[in-house]
């Protein structure tokens, strides 16, 4: 069996950067805990920044944006950030994680 997490980034009463932080922070344990992927949601950044982040604390776990509301976004640019993000997460196609 596999198992996921799904993450908002919607902290109440906390500031951005914590509430970033805290997802981060559950995607490292969810690391550690032998999930095996994290969706992470885009609300006031692009999913991949935060991604960036958890891939350089993160052996295992694969990563994808839950969400990327193209009507804010080119669809080239969307491309070009999932292409850079195979690239700094060493991502293949194979199978072996981001992370």
């Amino acid at each position: 069996m596999k198992f996921g997490l799904f993450s908002n980034n919607r902290w109440p009463l906390r500031t951005l950067g914590d509430g970033w932080e805290e997802e981060i922070f559950e995607v490292v344990t969810a690391d550690r805990l032998g999930f095996d992927e994290v969706w992470i949601s885009e609300h006031q950044t692009p999913a991949e920044m935060i991604m960036a982040k958890a891939a350089a604390l993160t052996k295992n776990i694969r990563m994808g944006s839950g969400v990327r509301p193209l009507g804010y976004h080119h669809p080239i640019r969307i491309a070009l950030e999932a292409n850079a993000m195979d690239h700094v997460c060493k991502f293949q196609w194979s199978g072996t994680p981001c992370g």
